[in-house]
């Protein structure tokens, strides 16, 4: 089972956390946080793309043999997340930077730390180990 979530702080500093957990019974939970830093060219290219596309590849591989990928999972972003991603980039655009990037990412940090437990509820309720695509 899959499971998305964005997370956006406008201030200090705009910053965005693209979660993302995979999980399966025996395994559990593996979380893959990134953060977005919306004041670079990366970080704008990265959450537009995602926006216009509407959709990321999750790649895994083997770690008897991880020169090669070994299973691609897709992993789809609701249409109305997608259209939020547009907004954050463009109000993100006309903010000064603070250079106060590492206060928003401890910020974002703590609100993925409350919203854990809610998330890992969500993937043991959908308790099946076919790929199934949850979003927050």
């Amino acid at each position: 089972t899959r499971y998305n979530q964005f997370l956006y702080v406008m201030v200090p500093h705009p910053m965005v956390l693209w979660i993302t957990a995979v999980h399966n019974r025996y395994h559990g939970a593996c979380w893959l946080p990134c953060y977005l830093d919306l004041k670079t060219n990366q970080g704008q290219n990265i959450i537009r793309l995602l926006g216009d596309t509407g959709y990321y590849s999750i790649l895994f591989f083997d770690q008897s043999k991880p020169e090669k990928c070994a299973n691609v999972m897709t992993s789809t972003i609701a249409p109305a997340q997608r259209q939020l991603f547009t907004d954050w980039a463009n109000k993100s655009k006309t903010i000064k930077s603070t250079n106060q990037a590492m206060l928003s990412k401890g910020i974002l940090k703590q609100e993925f730390e409350k919203l854990k437990p809610k998330i890992l509820m969500k993937l043991e309720a959908a308790h099946t180990d076919y790929p199934t695509d949850i979003s927050g």
